[in-house]
């Protein structure tokens, strides 16, 4: 988080505050209080949990282990070691320490460690002091931020920014849902974790480009953190929790195992027809791909009185995607898919369109860091690399829409090496389709929830209200689609709101729905469909 903002444009970091006396006595003195039968439940719960979180691949990379050769704060940052005065429930610093904070003229103080202040130290930054949800750890060293989601198996666990001191008074900023990980207590921490080193740094940027009034008004939610889901560091866990919970990661873990010895999955597509207003709730029918590959992403075009269905193909066994096509009738018959577009890295969600009476494509391309648009040859067949839209990112499943005379570019990004690339959506916007420079929105990530980031499908419009496909990744990845309305698409603001859910309910065999795409009279979706089987195998899912 530090080495972020240190690299930014946006701020700079003026001064480094450090506290010589933090400790919480109370806490230390209720935790050599507990019994030693007490203590050594507690370390064998927590030793069962460790072995579990090796049962479940661990923690790579992880957040809290320091990075060899990571930029530390500039040399040239003044470093004030204050004394502090801890109470159960806040910190206070002494009136000399405050002023000489207060002469650096600061905008605002973050709490690393996750304090609460009181006193004059509140008055002395511009907006406030901003800290993190249970970023520090209990006085055994332990950590909990996340815990009580894994211990309910809550799918999705909540974040944000906790700023004191402001005109506003106590708010929690910058919301975020992202998904759980209910089977490690140590893995949710740890991707909770790498998600709080995002945080306060976009906070800072969208306070230097959007302003105080919108950050503290828009991005705001009044109120406890508790009463919106946060993270209580009061709620410490007791014993009984501790035992309870290697019990439920027990269940949790292995009956998934032995489930999957009996269940095989692979992802087919549903064909329907568009034949009433909501076209998600049409009569479908299944179109399985051959035994040995799985179809995913479909993407429909009308041309020439057929129907081109682009689809990510991958064949069990193969490393890498690419891109096919087949053409399919209105009564759901179809020829044999073809390979249209592969390249030596993974390619998946083939997002075609037509523009100015050409065709072209944007694939995923996350593997090649890059989003890259094709341009039709010879159709269906022949493509060609037109541009590289934009570079250096992980981009996933990237969706274009012409609005109002300008282009826009929707993808989610994997910012880092821990993040799952699921809950949060970006922005870009160009004049010219092929253009080298695609202006990142201000407000980006304009989606910061696991429910509804990720793009699923077409931008389409309905008696002139715009509504975009996304992902719901909060049970599992691609579990079912939202239909989000549009309410503003500028490049200074975006607004959007669920207009519809479509659950994975169409059949007992179906558990994920990701991809709709829908053209003339036909409605086309990607399915995971589970089936029993004596000899199965858990097969790879499309990203």
């Amino acid at each position: 988080m530090i080495d972020r903002i240190v690299r930014a444009d946006y701020a700079d970091v003026v001064l480094a505050v450090r506290f010589v006396q933090d400790r919480d006595i109370a806490a230390t003195q209720r935790h050599k209080s507990e019994p030693w039968a007490v203590r050594a439940v507690r370390s064998t719960m927590r030793a069962l949990q460790a072995v579990l979180d090796k049962k479940v691949g661990g923690c790579i990379p992880y957040a809290l282990d320091p990075e060899p050769g990571s930029e530390k704060l500039p040399k040239d940052v003044p470093l004030l070691s204050v004394d502090v005065e801890r109470s159960p429930s806040c910190i206070a610093l002494k009136p000399s320490d405050i002023e000489s904070i207060r002469s650096f003229d600061i905008d605002v103080l973050i709490d690393i460690a996750s304090h609460r202040a009181a006193g004059e130290i509140l008055s002395v930054p511009k907006f406030g002091i901003w800290s993190l949800p249970d970023a520090r750890p209990n006085i055994d060293g332990s950590r909990i931020l996340g815990y009580w989601e894994v211990f309910h198996a809550q799918p999705v666990t909540s974040l944000a920014i906790r700023t004191q001191g402001t005109a506003c008074g106590d708010q929690v900023i910058l919301p975020v849902l992202t998904k759980t990980c209910t089977v490690s207590v140590k893995r949710n921490s740890n991707d909770l974790h790498w998600k709080l080193s995002l945080l306060i740094p976009r906070g800072l940027q969208r306070l230097h480009l959007l302003g105080s009034e919108v950050l503290f008004g828009r991005f705001a939610t009044q109120g406890s953190p508790s009463s919106i889901g946060l993270n209580d560091p009061a709620a410490t866990p007791g014993l009984s929790h501790e035992v309870m919970l290697v019990f439920r990661l027990y269940w949790r873990i292995y009956s998934r195992r032995i489930r999957n010895r009996f269940v095989s999955s692979r992802w087919i597509l549903l064909f329907g027809r568009r034949d009433r207003l909501a076209p998600w709730l049409s009569p479908f029918t299944k179109i399985s791909p051959p035994d040995d590959r799985l179809w995913a992403d479909p993407h429909v075009l009308f041309r020439d009185r057929r129907y081109y269905v682009f689809l990510e193909e991958l064949a069990f066994g193969g490393k890498k995607g690419h891109v096919s096509v087949m053409e399919l009738n209105e009564d759901g018959s179809h020829t044999p898919t073809r390979t249209v577009l592969e390249e030596s890295h993974h390619l998946s969600n083939p997002f075609v369109f037509e523009h100015a009476g050409e065709t072209f494509m944007v694939p995923e391309s996350a593997a090649n860091r890059s989003v890259d648009l094709y341009r039709c040859v010879a159709f269906p067949d022949q493509w060609k690399r037109s541009a590289t839209l934009v570079e250096n990112v992980e981009a996933l499943d990237t969706t274009l829409h012409f609005h109002r005379g300008k282009w826009w570019l929707f993808t989610c990004i994997r910012e880092h090496d821990g993040d799952t690339g699921n809950d949060d959506l970006f922005l870009f916007y160009a004049d010219d389709l092929q253009s080298a420079r695609w202006h990142p929105h201000p407000m980006n990530p304009i989606v910061s929830n696991a429910k509804c980031a990720r793009p699923a499908g077409r931008i389409f419009e309905h008696e002139g209200k715009l509504y975009r496909p996304a992902q719901d990744c909060s049970i599992r990845y691609g579990y079912g689609i939202r239909i989000q309305e549009i309410l503003e698409l500028s490049d200074a603001d975006y607004r959007e709101k669920e207009a519809a859910f479509i659950p994975p309910n169409r059949a007992k065999s179906i558990v994920a729905t990701h991809t709709i795409s829908t053209t003339g009279n036909v409605v086309l979706s990607d399915a995971l469909e589970e089936k029993l089987s004596v000899c199965s195998r858990i097969r790879w899912a499309p990203s």
